[in-house]
């Protein structure tokens, strides 16, 4: 009763954003308010819409993003979602606010979702398990905006949200690569926590001669260097513009990894991307603080380990190890040398001790089995002895007395 309750007041007090409830999910409709409910009488451009949680205590994930538009004269250029991570001390933002390209004052955000004038009106859905942290602690910021200013304009277009209550098993974040000028390469570094790639979306025109690429370079022991190719515009050729491409392969940034961006032959459009990606039981605004943008080529050498389109081909999971200069081959044969030297002398020591225990057990056990053998032999040995000294005292005894008798015998008949 009292969620029904904060929902409630929070339709009546903000009737540009609805909700309702579907179980363990519901909608929430963000759209452009009509001009009965603004005062804005100057020319705008931009319009902003705020939404956050009704209770301060719900632990909500956002799992699909569907647009819907009303304008049927093309007047929209883009309209893009982004969660801002907030603190209690933020300013407190406006409800609606116009033609202001900070977006998220004095806070952190990351841009979940863009739709463009080329874009179809395909929903945006994550796979189950997945979706978006929204707590009390985040906003909710939709933009539109038009290709020329307006001015008591009576679109209503905007997108519907689907909140889930129930935990999601991995929360999605997102990394924005490239910048509003006219750069063709992006490099940057993860720099904090783990997360396994989830999917790619081209922020640009489809054309028929747009090549782009992009690559994850690591470094593992002694100096081993993996360029792995994640995704190029041959795999997404056949793909609907701006749709996220969704990546079959487990594919893991560790700290310390590169990202690299290379376009070509993109003439009008600029060369940007919305990179996906997942992971479980670390708050958001970590990723948010550092690693939400890839917007210039801090590392330009890394490019040089590119290897050419016609050797890696299209494989996205193909993976090229670059080669390790001499001084580094020396140095791993001559560790590999010691090693094994150490090794060898280590095994002969511990070899020659259990030798040693084990000779000295078996002489233990020897001299015991001998003084047990030889223990019944001295016993026997000294009862014969004992046996033929009686026999002797009996034969000497025995001898004496026959001569006492012959001797009286002679005397008698003498």
């Amino acid at each position: 009763m009292q969620f029904l309750l904060y929902l409630f007041i929070f339709v009546i007090t903000f009737p540009y954003a609805t909700t309702s409830d579907l179980s363990t999910k519901f909608n929430v409709t963000i759209k452009v308010p009509d001009n009965t409910t603004s005062l804005r009488q100057l020319p705008y451009k931009t319009v902003h819409v705020k939404y956050k949680l009704p209770n301060s205590n719900d632990q909500w994930s956002i799992v699909k993003i569907e647009p819907f538009i009303q304008s049927l004269n093309g007047e929209i250029q883009q309209i893009t979602v982004h969660i801002c991570h907030v603190a209690s001390s933020t300013y407190q933002y406006d409800t609606i606010w116009y033609n202001d390209e900070t977006i998220c004052k004095n806070s952190h955000l990351m841009l979940i979702y863009q739709w463009a004038s080329y874009s179809s009106l395909t929903p945006y859905e994550l796979a189950d398990g997945h979706g978006f942290q929204f707590d009390k602690s985040k906003l909710i910021i939709f933009t539109v905006t038009y290709f020329k200013e307006q001015q008591l304009n009576n679109d209503q277009s905007g997108v519907i949200l689907t909140i889930s209550t129930v935990i999601p098993r991995f929360y999605m974040g997102t990394i924005v690569v490239g910048n509003k000028q006219q750069r063709k390469r992006f490099s940057c570094r993860i720099s904090n926590y783990p997360r396994l790639l989830y999917g790619i979306q081209p922020l640009f025109s489809k054309t028929d001669n747009a090549r782009w690429s992009i690559y994850i370079i690591r470094y593992r022991m002694f100096g081993r260097k993996i360029v792995q190719s994640i995704v190029d515009s041959s795999i997404l050729s056949n793909h609907s513009e701006t749709n996220m491409k969704i990546l079959s392969a487990d594919i893991f940034l560790k700290p310390g990894d590169y990202l690299i961006i290379e376009c070509e032959s993109i003439l009008e459009a600029l060369c940007k991307f919305l990179i996906f990606y997942k992971y479980k039981n670390i708050q958001l605004h970590y990723f948010i603080e550092t690693d939400h943008t890839c917007q210039n080529n801090d590392y330009p050498n890394l490019f040089e380990s590119i290897p050419s389109r016609r050797i890696v081909g299209t494989d996205q999971n193909q993976l090229s190890k670059s080669s390790t200069n001499a001084p580094r081959i020396f140095l791993f044969i001559i560790v590999l040398l010691i090693v094994i030297w150490i090794s060898i002398i280590l095994g002969c020591v511990i070899i020659r001790h259990v030798r040693g225990l084990v000779n000295f057990r078996q002489d233990s056990s020897t001299q015991i089995l001998n003084r047990t053998a030889k223990t019944p032999f001295v016993r026997g040995l000294a009862a014969n002895d004992q046996s033929q000294r009686q026999r002797a005292i009996t034969t000497t005894g025995d001898r004496i007395a026959q001569m006492d008798v012959d001797h009286t015998t002679g005397l008698m008949n003498g």
